[in-house]
């Protein structure tokens, strides 16, 4: 389990966002907190580049983001293109309201497979 540092983020961002990457054995689990922006998104970005080295099939756990906007939807569909192209696969765990408004708006409601529970999406992982 590896943790964002607040040095990673310059600042008072680490205040605003929070991630954390869980390696297990067929995937890996990215959890996401708080407010997911054009300041903090790179952090997203950089947990989530280093998740698909380990592994293509990830699960975002956006439970606790309280907010989002069109960077971080930038850097999830980049997620989502890499682990593609390594034969993976990118699950979203209970994203907030406007993450699944902004996935209907961009008509990207079918490309993220979306579940409540970590667990419901760990279940639903295709035999590796």
């Amino acid at each position: 389990m590896t943790h964002q540092q607040p040095d990673d983020l310059g600042g008072s961002d680490w205040d605003r966002a929070w991630f954390r990457v869980d390696e297990r054995a067929d995937c890996v689990v990215v959890s996401a907190g708080g407010e997911v922006d054009m300041h903090t998104s790179s952090g997203l970005a950089r947990a989530l580049q280093a998740s698909t080295r380990s592994s293509p099939r990830l699960i975002i756990d956006m439970t606790h983001v309280t907010f989002v906007d069109s960077t971080a939807l930038g850097v999830l569909i980049t997620a989502r293109n890499r682990a593609m192209e390594s034969g993976g696969s990118v699950a979203l765990v209970d994203p907030p309201e406007m993450v699944r408004r902004l996935l209907v708006g961009t008509q990207l409601q079918r490309s993220f497979a979306v579940h409540e529970t970590v667990d419901e999406a760990l279940e639903s992982l295709p035999a590796s």
